[in-house]
């Protein structure tokens, strides 16, 4: 017992400094943080840090890692949702209602602050728009993206869309501007200005009315 214990209560500490790492990464980006910076976070002492993470890349990578198990369940979720709703649409793929619903969703989850905080977009753009990468950071980051790329191709193919590739590519990128104007207070990011962006994107991707945003029936 005493030996569970024990390792719940590693387990405990190597998160709560995962945790402060994710925060220092937010606010000061991937060149500034260091093992001090991340215990100064955590309020614990930096000789933990370095018996956690042997280096600094180290450090980069396992905090990269925890944040992608905590948040893909929620994205995962997020389009679990969004494909319901696909197969909840009694009158076909191409209605405006469910472009709406569709828009709706994604907008209230990228603008609303308790859904997501400015915290993790600020941590996962750190990552996203490092100029260089040290491979061994590089190809988890990639497989990410990729990995968070997928339900958007699939959503698009089961739209019908004509280029589901392309498409996918322009949803997501959407989708990190929206992210990406959090950030900058001088921006709206309001719910509604999100859900007229992703509505019109996704009407043209069902192929509803080229011509402007989809009609509320």
């Amino acid at each position: 017992m005493a030996r569970v214990a024990e390792r719940r209560r590693g387990k405990e500490t190597r998160d709560a400094l995962l945790d402060a790492a994710i925060a220092v990464i937010a606010r000061v980006g991937i060149e500034a943080v260091s093992h001090r910076a991340v215990a100064d976070q955590a309020q614990m002492s930096p000789a933990l840090t370095t018996y956690y993470f042997s280096s600094k890349q180290d450090l980069l990578l396992q905090a990269f890692e925890h944040y992608v198990a905590k948040g893909l369940p929620v994205i995962d979720g997020l389009w679990e949702q969004a494909f319901a709703i696909l197969d909840d649409c009694e009158d076909g793929l191409t209605t405006a209602a469910t472009v709406r619903q569709l828009a709706v969703l994604a907008a209230n989850f990228l603008c609303v602050p308790e859904n997501r905080h400015r915290e993790e977009v600020a941590f996962e753009l750190a990552f996203f728009h490092q100029p260089r990468l040290e491979p061994a950071l590089a190809m988890p980051v990639r497989a990410y993206r990729e990995r968070m790329r997928q339900p958007a191709l699939d959503f698009c193919q089961r739209c019908g869309s004509a280029a589901p590739e392309v498409d996918a590519d322009l949803l997501m990128g959407l989708i990190a501007r929206l992210e990406f104007e959090q950030l900058n207070q001088t921006i709206d990011v309001s719910v509604d200005r999100a859900a007229a962006q992703l509505e019109r994107l996704v009407s043209l991707i069902m192929g509803l009315q080229a011509n402007g945003p989809a009609s509320r029936d």
